[in-house]
């Protein structure tokens, strides 16, 4: 029964290729890098997988919080790093959506990395503070028009899902919303609570404070729905920073 949960286990990462593979491994520390900051769907995700991998390899696995452009400088340090199998990253959506808007990224994330296994996929919820007096995406919008560039959006990155998922939003709805770019949703959520930011949008496993802190306007994709990263590259045209 070991075996196969070891194979479960190191599939749960992208690591750069092509990896060195030794039947002892690992016999050192793993790296596991993340692009965005603690508490961020990247960073819990590689915490809690990297724990269970270490648990069954019996070697420790190490997470690095490597913020900044949209995790593409996370993105770069793992593809410059000695291919050996002692550095994973934990890749998202922001990953693919950078490759489409910036032609000068030092690395090519198809080329210069070894997909393995998918590890999550978490919907993106539109939540406002209470003070904004908005209950529901028409009287966010209605809000929106009437007072033009005065509402701030904040996301997890230029270049993030919930970037263009803010975007669609302008987009089809035809208003003027300021976007505020963070290091990670665990800073949008507490400026959204502060009052600092009017509407961000977060992946829900994420956002774990009271509910009642703040008002759900609508789920921006879920599991079943098609990704507002899909839809949003079809018909967004200012999402370029």
């Amino acid at each position: 029964m070991k075996k196969p949960l070891i194979a479960a286990a190191a599939a749960a990462f992208v690591v750069a290729a092509v990896a060195a593979q030794a039947q002892d491994f690992p016999t050192a520390p793993v790296h596991v890098i993340s692009g965005f900051a603690a508490g961020s769907t990247a960073d819990i995700t590689a915490r809690v997988v990297g724990a269970k991998m270490g648990q069954i390899l019996g070697q420790q696995f190490v997470t690095e919080n490597r913020t900044g452009a949209s995790s593409s400088i996370a993105a770069a340090s793992v593809a410059r790093a000695p291919k050996d199998g002692y550095m994973l990253y934990v890749a998202n959506a922001a990953n693919m959506i950078n490759a489409a808007m910036n032609p000068n990224l030092t690395f090519d994330i198809i080329k210069d990395f070894a997909p393995i296994a998918l590890l999550t996929s978490t919907p993106t919820v539109l939540v406002v503070n209470p003070q904004t007096g908005a209950k529901s995406v028409k009287e966010l919008i209605a809000l929106a028009k009437a007072k033009p560039d005065t509402i701030t959006f904040g996301s997890s990155g230029v270049g993030s899902s919930t970037h263009l998922a803010l975007e669609l939003l302008k987009t089809e709805a035809g208003v003027k919303i300021t976007h505020v770019p963070y290091a990670g949703s665990p800073q949008v959520m507490t400026d959204l609570l502060a009052g600092r930011t009017c509407s961000p949008a977060a992946s829900t496993d994420t956002s774990r404070r009271p509910r009642p802190r703040w008002s759900t306007c609508a789920p921006a994709s879920s599991p079943r729905s098609p990704s507002p990263t899909r839809r949003a590259a079809r018909s967004c045209r200012t999402c370029r920073p």
